[in-house]
């Protein structure tokens, strides 16, 4: 866990999966959105 690239799509595909089991799947769609956000 060294690497900012790797860890921003690793920190999307866990957000996504987390997300994703959730029952309102709205909080699924703010992920994708705000996934291509870099945090800073």
């Amino acid at each position: 866990m060294h690497a900012s690239c790797c860890w921003a799509e690793g920190v999307f595909i866990v957000a996504t999966t987390i997300w994703g089991l959730r029952e309102d799947g709205s909080a699924y769609m703010v992920v994708q959105g705000e996934g291509r956000v870099h945090p800073g």
